[in-house]
């Protein structure tokens, strides 16, 4: 149960990182120094390199020592599982447009060969030159049709569209983690309370068979040796400093 948690936290962080990057990607693109930093080419660097790394570890089982192979509730999402939503989120999948880059096969593969794509992508985006764009922004039409051109970029244009799968597939893993984590919770918690009914009543039954008969035995001895004590004469009691010593003190002498 832990490995999946921490499984499943890594693995939430790929449609973080992927909507960051986008992000960035798209400030590159923009030739704009008051409104965007210079910095920003750099942070897309840093993102991409802590992207690369996060999903290499996760196919090396760094996260808990464990793969989505690993786990029963996700094998159905191993071999090309079509349009993965969540199901307050099915509709996107009738919404989805594709094209020559974003298409049905890619859309509908395994999150492995989707990040696999989605990095081949980046890594293209990253190494080569691209145009950046001035915007103008007294000018709304031309601001309109900078954005739409800077959008239809491949990269941007890929991005935006292959995110909601990959937020799809992590949305969904989520949710059968949970579900998982939750149903077994409530076993162990059923397992805990009979054996801790169980624990008490042997505990009950080894106290009465160990020392509750034998607690009995002593009371009984010692009520014996009452009613014998009140059978003995005062005269003989007052009488015997021996028979005195013993009923006092226990000792003959």
């Amino acid at each position: 149960m832990k490995g999946m948690v921490i499984y499943l936290k890594h693995s939430s962080l790929r449609p973080y990182y992927a909507n960051t990057i986008g992000l960035l990607a798209f400030e590159s693109l923009i030739k704009d120094n008051i409104y965007f930093n210079k910095g920003t080419h750099g942070l897309l660097n840093d993102y991409s390199t802590t992207f690369h790394t996060l999903e290499k570890n996760i196919k090396a089982r760094k996260y808990g020592g464990v793969y989505i192979t690993d786990f029963d509730i996700l094998k159905q999402f191993l071999n090309a599982p079509g349009c993965v939503r969540s199901e307050r989120l099915r509709y996107q999948c009738d919404q989805r447009e594709f094209d020559e880059n974003y298409n049905e096969e890619v859309a509908g593969s395994t999150l492995n060969f989707i990040m696999t794509e989605y990095n081949n992508r980046l890594n293209e985006f990253i190494n080569n030159e691209q145009q950046q764009y001035e915007i103008d922004y007294t000018n709304r039409e031309n601001f309109r049709k900078t954005y739409e051109t800077i959008l239809s970029q491949p990269f941007l244009a890929f991005h935006n569209k292959i995110i909601h799968d990959i937020a799809g597939h992590a949305m969904i893993y989520n949710e059968l983690g949970k579900e998982f984590l939750i149903n077994n919770l409530f076993k162990y918690e059923r397992i805990t309370f009979y054996v801790h009914i169980g624990s008490s009543i042997l505990l009950f039954l080894s106290f009465n068979i160990l020392f509750l008969r034998q607690i009995r035995n002593q009371l009984r001895i010692v009520d014996f040796l009452i009613n014998i004590l009140f059978l003995i004469p005062m005269e003989a009691y007052q009488s015997s400093s021996n028979l005195k010593n013993f009923i006092e003190h226990g000792k003959l002498n």
